[in-house]
């Protein structure tokens, strides 16, 4: 029987839940907002499938363990403009999307549902792509989506999951054995933000939710890496959109500032490549030192490649939807991209705010808890020139 003792050693992936075969599991929000593992002694059979199955507890820390051999590393990017222009970075997921669905298919990712909130849902239908595309900072509810996903591949149909490291990792661990037709790709993960928070944040902004028509936590309106939040909403039959940099958006500096994340991600047992993944999905920060060509605020996504599988179907793909370069596991990670290897440091402000996040308005709350030192705002605002500066030299 899985019992939690240190809220640390639980990351939400939701394989317990998937695996209990008389659903005893219960997932049950605490007071941050983020769902733990319940057992209904009444139901429970003692059969340890939960202990068994967890990527936590059967995992072994390899956080300072770098995966650098073996791997394969490109800086790829979409060349349909639209696609990348939608996309939080290089827009490869969506190409990798579309050929699951040439095979015939189903992506499983991450999307919101009606209220609002994050949930892993599949599909088979290329129109329904655009709601499994773009980075969504709130950490999703899996659900049955494992089962689902079992289900899927017995049946022998292609399948890809795209989630983060601990969830691809859940994955894994709910299945237990591997399936050659399901690719999965996790992403370089900062950390996920609490679910009641975001709906905080969301009240705030747009009361009546119902009324939101959409939702973009890396617009790129105001370019890449410069990315914004941006949101839009009907009222009185008319739609209102508004573009908010991300250091003035209370929520995306809250995020950043790490007052609100799980408490696993600051132990995290994922970093280091270590999910088991088939592909790693990230930013291509430092392309306009590595690669100046595509620094023109489109966007850049790094692909590392980690299993044999993983490269078949990465070269499975049409060689002219998408550009690539060769780049290194320093160029990508080392210098860049560390949250690929180390994990998200505790913010000290964190327990002072969910002390008072009841009592004080969210975004008066978050901007006052991750306010930058003057000396972090100068080294900002000179990376701000700077970015610029590279802009005018572009073009």
């Amino acid at each position: 029987m899985i019992t939690i003792t240190e809220k640390v050693n639980c990351c939400g992936c939701f394989s317990c839940y998937n695996i209990c075969p008389t659903q005893s599991i219960s997932m049950i929000p605490d007071d941050e907002g983020f769902l733990y593992p319940t057992i209904d002694l009444n139901k429970c059979i003692n059969c340890n499938l939960c202990e068994k199955h967890c990527p936590i507890l059967q995992s072994k820390n390899n956080i300072q363990q770098k995966k650098e051999e073996g791997q394969i590393i490109y800086g790829c990017r979409n060349s349909i403009n639209n696609e990348l222009y939608k996309s939080s970075s290089g827009g490869m997921f969506s190409l990798f999307a579309k050929k699951i669905f040439e095979d015939q298919g189903i992506v499983i990712g991450a999307k919101f549902n009606e209220k609002w909130n994050v949930v892993h849902t599949a599909i088979d239908d290329i129109k329904d792509l655009q709601y499994l595309i773009g980075s969504k900072y709130v950490q999703s509810e899996i659900g049955f989506i494992y089962k689902k996903t079992k289900e899927l591949l017995k049946n022998n149909c292609k399948v890809l999951f795209i989630g983060t490291p601990c969830q691809v990792s859940g994955l894994h661990s709910f299945l237990s054995k591997e399936y050659n037709n399901l690719i999965t790709i996790d992403f370089v993960c900062h950390g996920v933000p609490s679910p009641l928070v975001w709906q905080q944040y969301l009240k705030e902004i747009i009361p009546d939710n119902s009324n939101i028509k959409s939702i973009n936590f890396r617009d790129k309106h105001t370019g890449w890496p410069q990315y914004c939040f941006s949101y839009s909403y009907i009222s009185n039959n008319q739609e209102y959109k508004y573009y908010i940099p991300t250091r003035r958006n209370p929520f995306m500096r809250g995020f950043l500032h790490n007052l609100y994340l799980r408490p696993s991600c600051h132990k995290c047992k994922f970093k280091g490549f270590t999910s088991k993944s088939d592909i790693t999905m990230s930013d291509f920060w430092g392309v306009w030192k590595n690669y100046p060509k595509w620094n023109d605020q489109k966007g850049a996504s790094c692909i590392a490649i980690n299993t044999k599988k993983g490269l078949d179907f990465f070269n499975s793909l049409n060689d002219k939807d998408f550009s690539k370069v060769d780049i290194t596991f320093k160029q990508a990670y080392i210098d860049y991209n560390h949250s690929a290897l180390h994990t998200t440091p505790y913010n000290p402000k964190r327990n002072e705010f969910f002390r008072k996040f009841q009592q004080e308005p969210f975004s008066t709350l978050s901007l006052r808890l991750s306010k930058d030192p003057i000396l972090t705002q100068i080294k900002i605002a000179i990376s701000d020139i700077l970015n610029v500066l590279r802009q005018i030299n572009h073009y």
